[in-house]
């Protein structure tokens, strides 16, 4: 699971068929490059909330300043090494540990502290990982800004 948050209405619009289609995957080569291949991709970088169109991903007209954005999966030290190894291999007993040790959605959404924005120092971490699955979770609330930022 990345430790990256993405706004449901994101969501919902692509699987209602918006968004583009830049890239397209060679499962022969396994590799990602430019093109269309007819699957739709979602940027995750910060933008605008609705309504506010002018979102420039400094922080402006954002969801909330800072954000939209990088989350505490486990600890909630804002450690970038965290957000790489969590990116790389996905979350550990550790992360787990704060969530009593497991992820579980029975009894509805859980709340999660947010980071100040994506940060680029897990530019590599995500080009690492181009082509291959991951979860991303969803947030269907948020509440703060920067580090006080908290996600449902």
């Amino acid at each position: 699971m990345l430790p990256i948050a993405l706004d449901e209405p994101s969501w919902n619009a692509l699987l209602e068929g918006e968004g583009t289609d830049d890239y397209c995957y060679d499962s022969c080569c396994q590799h990602v490059c430019e093109g269309s291949d007819g699957v739709l991709e979602i940027n995750i970088y910060p933008e605008a909330a609705p309504g506010n169109p002018r979102g420039n991903g400094n922080g402006t007209n954002q969801w909330t300043p800072g954000n939209r954005g990088t989350i505490d999966l486990g600890n909630p030290n804002n450690a970038t090494p965290d957000l790489e190894r969590q990116i790389l291999y996905g979350l550990n007993e550790e992360d787990l540990s704060y969530f009593g040790g497991e992820l579980n959605f029975d009894e509805g959404p859980i709340e999660v502290n947010g980071d100040p924005g994506i940060s680029a120092a897990i530019k590599d971490e995500l080009a690492a990982i181009i082509g291959q699955p991951r979860a991303l979770p969803l947030f269907s609330e948020v509440i703060g800004q920067g580090n006080t930022t908290y996600y449902t």
